[in-house]
């Protein structure tokens, strides 16, 4: 393998591993903003985590990129629901909670 091969690879990894660590630090940040919305809110936080639900990217006055995250609630204390936040740029644009009528109710900071 050629000198640039090796320095192409070992850049697409180094690349690979800081959006991973980005990816962790906000999927950090998200539960603690989770935990605190589903208190504000006087719902149960289940599992104590967020799991990644998926990347994307937007142009939207520039380009954007989109990471949503998903964790379990209870409403009463004997069921569960799944509720959903997403963060853009990594800033929290919404949070969306379920109702006991089936539907979702979304929240803004």
């Amino acid at each position: 393998m050629s000198a640039w091969w090796t320095l192409t690879l070992l850049t697409l990894l180094a690349c690979a591993a800081m959006a991973w660590l980005a990816l962790r630090g906000l999927a950090e940040k998200a539960t603690l903003v989770g935990m605190k919305a589903c208190q504000a809110r006087g719902v149960q936080w289940l599992d104590s985590h967020v799991g990644f639900a998926g990347l994307r990217m937007r142009w939207r006055d520039g380009l954007q990129f989109l990471v949503d995250f998903r964790f379990d609630v209870s409403l009463s204390g004997q069921d569960r629901h799944g509720a959903r936040m997403r963060y853009v740029n990594g800033d929290l644009e919404w949070i969306s909670f379920p109702t006991a009528d089936g539907g979702s109710e979304l929240w803004t900071p």
